[in-house]
């Protein structure tokens, strides 16, 4: 099981890396690119996309989702209405 999953946040900029500038480093005797952005010493109109970036994809805890049961009307079910609950964990 799992604490943390992955979600994208809304682009409504259209930020992508491949129209970001990378800076290339060797690896492995070969050139790669990376998305390197340092405020201060970058250009000031990249920070947006540089923030937006790096943060995206990020990690979501899964323990702050919360499921609701609801009824055929489309109302939340209260726990008092539960009866007969029975769960199993089949590892």
């Amino acid at each position: 099981m799992s604490d943390w999953g992955w979600h994208h946040k809304p682009n409504p900029q259209g930020f992508s890396w491949t129209t970001f500038p990378h800076t290339l480093y060797e690896s492995h005797g070969r050139p790669v690119g990376y998305l390197y952005h340092e405020e201060g010493k970058s250009p000031s109109e990249r920070n947006a996309a540089a923030q937006f970036l790096y943060s995206d994809p990020n990690r979501l805890h899964l323990g702050r989702i919360g499921l609701v049961l609801r009824t055929r009307a489309g109302n939340a079910v209260p726990m008092g209405d539960l009866r007969n609950i029975h769960q199993d964990l089949d590892l």
